[in-house]
């Protein structure tokens, strides 16, 4: 897990250079997410078998780490809005590729837009998956492009306020 988050850091501060508008605090929840976003791995991590083999599985993490940091950010020293951006990240840092590989419909990107932001969100996820090591790496940053482009079109980019 170390080394993936690593990588993972590695890849967001290469994205962080790129986008100069993000103010200091959301800066700030992202590169945080980024080192908690599988803190829950731990807890749920176990062995199943899949098409016949044995797979490490840890179904529900997301979650099981956004529950696991809520009180424990709460107790830092940070601004509430980089704790509910942080947990937010960490709890739904999986969806977007998943509202582009189901085709999901407006209505749920417009969700998603109320429970987390999802500019951070798009590059946690992009620097998630460049921080895997797997063979399919640029169909899986094919889809986050995807989830950025829908979002915007659905009108649930930079959203505050994703249904007015």
């Amino acid at each position: 897990m170390y080394a993936h988050t690593s990588r993972v850091l590695t890849a967001l501060y290469e994205e962080l250079a790129a986008a100069a508008e993000l103010e200091p605090e959301r800066r700030l929840a992202l590169v945080l997410a980024a080192v908690l976003h599988d803190v829950g791995k731990p807890l749920v991590t176990r062995q199943r078998e899949i098409d016949g083999r044995l797979r490490v599985v840890a179904p529900g993490h997301a979650d099981r780490g956004r529950s696991y940091l809520a009180l424990r950010l709460a107790g830092l020293d940070l601004a509430p809005g980089v704790v509910r951006d942080v947990l937010a990240l960490v709890g739904h840092h999986h969806e977007p590729r998943f509202l582009v590989l189901e085709s999901r419909p407006a209505r749920e990107y417009l969700r998603l837009a109320r429970l987390a932001d999802l500019e951070l969100l798009y590059y946690l996820c992009r620097a998630d998956m460049r921080g895997r090591i797997c063979p399919d790496l640029s169909s899986q940053l094919d889809h986050i492009e995807l989830f950025r482009l829908f979002a915007q079109e659905y009108g649930a980019w930079k959203a505050r306020d994703p249904y007015r």
